[in-house]
């Protein structure tokens, strides 16, 4: 299911605006950002974020140069056990935690935008 994206201002920084806290909804939601100064590119949430069941967070794997929208939890036995966030190519790799309210992860300049030529996803 594709939705209209969050809502964004005329220069197209993302503001999660009235969407409703992360543990209130049922339904994730990924978008594509870019970031202008670099080109670091993504389809993740942004920070934290949830579905039906699952919470997510987003980082940037400094080994990758790449964001991953990655599980912090684990609720599939019907109890909830928190998961240490990893990079989802290789565990040992350095990650940081990363929102769309920072800058770029890569390069430190600028705040990354929604891109144009990308897409929405709903998802749980």
């Amino acid at each position: 299911m594709v939705s209209a994206g969050p809502i964004h201002d005329a220069k197209n920084k993302v503001s999660l605006g009235e969407r409703s806290s992360t543990l209130e909804r049922s339904m994730g939601e990924s978008n594509s950002f870019i970031c202008p100064a670099c080109g670091l590119a993504g389809h993740v949430s942004g920070g934290e974020d949830a579905g039906d069941g699952c919470l997510t967070t987003t980082i940037y794997c400094k080994a990758c140069c790449e964001l991953h929208d990655v599980h912090t939890n684990n609720g599939r036995s019907g109890v909830e056990v928190k998961v240490v966030p990893r990079c989802p190519r290789r565990k040992s790799h350095p990650i940081r935690l990363w929102n769309l309210e920072e800058l770029c992860p890569r390069c430190g300049k600028a705040l990354l935008e929604l891109d144009e030529d990308g897409y929405s996803t709903l998802w749980d």
